[in-house]
């Protein structure tokens, strides 16, 4: 997964609320990995989640795989649908 024009830099702790872990967790998961790419800023790759240091904080990407569910106004959480699937 490479940084690509357009893309959602999300901060470390709204990736994690998404992932399920603790926005500590992700982070060493992140410094773990931690390369310096081509363009000389460190990046991270994991599991479809990719981690760029901007800043000296950690701004994460993540893949389609990780599409957060929807939320009713209910509070529930449903399945995203894709076109054509019924209500």
């Amino acid at each position: 997964m490479a940084p690509s024009p357009g893309l959602r830099w999300r901060p470390l702790r709204d990736a994690a609320l998404t992932l399920g872990v603790s926005a500590e967790s992700l982070r060493k998961q992140l410094e773990r990995r931690a390369v310096r790419g081509s363009d000389g800023a460190v990046q991270a790759e994991l599991d479809g989640v990719l981690g760029r240091k901007f800043a000296g904080r950690w701004r994460v990407v993540l893949s389609s795989a990780w599409a957060e569910p929807t939320v009713r106004s209910s509070g529930q959480v449903r399945e995203q649908r894709g076109p054509g699937d019924g209500p």
